[in-house]
């Protein structure tokens, strides 16, 4: 599982992503990875309403439907599988 930073350090290096910062800075002063913190931007941007895509708080209609499909396939295969008594 990859690391998590908390909330509020990630919404403090957005918000100076978002003011002109700039990404290579920040990667050095935080020993952050460049993609990381365009990763980060990106997603800022969207819930800024700057860029077009998903907002972090909507659920990805796509994600969801496949999260119910491998569900619905474990449910079946639990059902199929024989029971002995």
């Amino acid at each position: 599982m990859p690391f998590q930073y908390s909330p509020e350090f990630r919404l403090q290096l957005c918000e100076r992503m978002l003011a002109g910062e700039r990404i290579s800075s920040l990667a050095e002063e935080f020993s952050l990875s460049v993609s990381t913190l365009q990763k980060w931007r990106r997603q800022a941007r969207i819930d800024a309403g700057r860029e077009a895509g998903i907002k972090s708080g909507d659920v990805d209609p796509l994600a969801d439907a496949r999260r119910r499909i491998k569900e619905l396939e474990a449910e079946l295969t639990l059902v199929n599988e024989p029971h002995w008594v």
